[in-house]
């Protein structure tokens, strides 16, 4: 009996082991073809190795310091080319040439001139303490949209809790005379209703989903919803129930 014959020896060689078919035929001083003929016969598959265009990677922005992603090739391309300063938007490129970088880099609190005058909203400041949540939820689920089931790059992080109820619980549970812009309030109050909402979000599923599909989810069935009101609106997707209604998005 042929070695090849064997599914389990094959088995060990070609998926657990990883040679390819011409190094079997090599071993066993047979051709490729009925070795490959057997592999197809039990089913058996190497591990795919990740390829240049599929595989991706997480840096940081030059101009704003945020992490974002995008593909190997991508990166590549643009290293290759000299451009060794890389950025997560067209904007932050734009700011940082022109001698604009992110006013709030390297700086925080009062210091920021996002805080100084109040221009900027709390909320702005609360939803930006949860981006490490957001990232972490988008690796664990590999960057795969939860409707689709497609890898993105472009992604939003969909709350069973609405953003605004968990940050109105932990206003309340601090007991923080909460004010519209950051001038009005204490640093130290800020810092703390931060701190509070980024370990309620510890406790938050989250889901990857496109913009897209975010905002049509929300636009059918509002901001007050559950697992289950997200669960049905997928199998509606996958059905084609919204096939129109996207098309009709893309078109506009």
């Amino acid at each position: 009996m042929y070695l090849y014959r064997d599914e389990e020896w094959l088995r060990e060689h070609y998926v657990e082991k990883g040679m390819t078919l011409k190094e079997i035929a090599e071993l066993l001083g047979c051709s490729i073809a009925p070795i490959s003929n057997y592999a197809r016969k039990y089913g058996l598959e190497r591990p795919k190795e990740p390829s240049y265009n599929s595989t991706y990677v997480e840096i940081l922005c030059h101009n704003c310091n945020s992490p974002f992603i995008n593909s190997l090739r991508h990166f590549s391309r643009r290293i290759r080319r000299g451009q060794f300063e890389l950025y997560c938007s067209h904007k932050c490129a734009t700011d940082f040439q022109r001698g604009k970088p992110c006013p709030s880099k390297g700086r925080s609190g009062e210091s920021s001139s996002s805080w100084k005058g109040g221009v900027s909203g709390v909320n702005e400041c609360l939803r930006d303490a949860i981006r490490l949540w957001k990232r972490d939820v988008a690796r664990s689920q590999n960057y795969t949209c939860y409707i689709t089931g497609k890898r993105i790059n472009n992604f939003h992080i969909h709350h069973i809790t609405p953003f605004h109820e968990i940050r109105d619980a932990a206003i309340t549970e601090l007991g923080i005379a909460f004010k519209p812009t950051l001038a009005e309030n204490a640093e130290s109050d800020i810092e703390r209703l931060k701190a509070l909402i980024v370990e309620k979000h510890e406790q938050e599923r989250g889901y990857v989903v496109t913009a897209k599909l975010h905002q049509l989810f929300h636009s059918i069935y509002g901001y007050k919803t559950t697992e289950a009101d997200f669960d049905e609106f997928k199998e509606r997707y996958l059905s084609g129930e919204f096939n129109a209604q996207l098309t009709q998005k893309e078109a506009v």
